[in-house]
């Protein structure tokens, strides 16, 4: 049977736990029915199916490219809110080429293994940190879009590992950790 698994940064807990205070006082003026089990995250690879095979294959696989590509932590710095097309309030990243890079190639890399996103990209890929979608009104969007626009959230991180996880009945939990740097 195929699961979903999904591949994911997730930024230091500091940082972590700032984005969590600014989704709790946003859900205490807009309540949501439901919230994502996922920590804040920046979403490196899509979501994608595959069954307990393809994963251990896709786990190994993947330990050992980035044994092998010997790279320096990628640097990633935010740049404020962003409002995106589909009703969703994000902390935005600042265009990083090796970031872009890091994630096409792995993406490539995803496909000669014969796996594939769930879904096709609607966009294309534009680092962010989620903070609120799905609001039941435009308006409550418009409104919050507003509020953030002007509101700082400047930090820095490094890409050191990615974090692997799969889909399960009570949400999703962690399979797998990576390491991408020699460090």
């Amino acid at each position: 049977m195929k699961s979903s698994f999904i591949l994911l940064y997730l930024p230091p807990e500091e940082i972590s736990n700032r984005i969590l205070r600014i989704q709790s006082e946003i859900n205490e003026a807009y309540p949501i029915v439901k919230t994502s089990s996922l920590l804040p995250h920046i979403t490196i690879l899509p979501s994608f199916k595959t069954d307990e095979r393809g994963i251990q294959t896709f786990t190994t696989e993947l330990n050992s490219y980035l044994k092998e590509r010997k790279t320096e932590p990628i640097e990633i710095r935010t740049d404020n809110f962003i409002a995106l097309p589909n009703t969703n309030l994000s902390i935005d990243i600042v265009k990083n080429e090796s970031l872009i890079e890091f994630r096409k190639t792995l993406e490539l890399w995803l496909i000669s293994l014969k796996i594939t996103p769930q879904k096709r990209e609607k966009y294309f890929y534009a680092p962010h940190i989620t903070i609120r979608n799905k609001f039941k009104r435009k308006a409550q969007f418009k409104a919050l879009s507003a509020q953030f626009a002007k509101k700082q959230f400047q930090e820095e991180m490094s890409l050191k590992d990615l974090v692997l996880f799969e889909r399960k009945e009570s949400g999703w939990e962690v399979r797998a950790n990576f390491q991408i740097t020699n460090s």
